[in-house]
């Protein structure tokens, strides 16, 4: 029990640790953004057109990722049946016969 609660908390702040790179590096480009278009914008007028850059950058982040993940894992199948046999505790094509129909 030791030992599984050790993995599982290992690949929870392995996962927690990438989480957090990823978020710290699309707030840091977002602000980058945000930050560059604002230089362009006069004192006293409308931050609207920052704001719209900043989420125009996540929503380009949000395709990539879309675009990434159906690339790579296109050809990803249920995990743990790749041989192409039936996953353990189903039913077979035998055990399906003998059930009977309740109509």
């Amino acid at each position: 029990m030791c030992v599984f609660f050790t993995l599982t908390i290992t690949r929870v702040v392995q996962f927690s640790f990438g989480q957090q790179v990823a978020h710290a590096v699309g707030i840091t480009v977002s602000t980058v953004v945000f930050t560059s278009v604002g230089s362009s914008v006069g004192p006293g007028e409308d931050m609207l057109l920052q704001y719209h850059a900043a989420h125009w950058t996540a929503f380009g982040f949000g395709i990539v990722a879309l675009t990434l993940g159906i690339i790579f894992f296109k050809g990803v199948g249920v995990l743990g049946h790749s041989d192409g046999t039936p996953p353990r505790g189903s039913i077979s094509e035998t055990e399906k016969g003998k059930c009977e129909s309740l109509d």
